[in-house]
C-alpha cells in the first residue's frame, strides 16, 4: 500500500514582551518513500504490470511568523 510520515517542528521565541516569532518546518514524506502509482492493469497492454509513474516525493516547508 501507499503510506508516508509528515513532521512538524517548530520553536517560539519571545523578543519583547509584546513580540513574539515562531520558526517551523512542515516535512511531507520525510523518508521518501517511493509510492509507485499507474500501475497498467489490462492483459492486453504492452506496458501490463508496469508501473509508469510514483506520487508524492519528498518536500519541505519552512515558515517564519512574527506577531506583535
Amino acid at each position: 500500500g501507499f503510506w508516508n510520515v509528515n513532521l512538524s517542528i517548530g520553536k517560539n521565541f519571545t523578543i519583547q514582551e509584546k513580540v513574539k516569532l515562531q520558526l517551523r518546518t512542515d516535512m511531507f514524506n520525510v523518508f521518501n518513500k517511493v509510492n509507485y502509482s499507474g500501475i497498467t492493469t489490462s492483459i492486453n497492454s504492452a506496458t501490463f504490470g508496469q508501473a509508469r509513474s510514483t506520487r508524492g516525493q519528498r518536500v519541505i516547508q519552512l515558515n517564519g511568523r512574527l506577531s506583535f
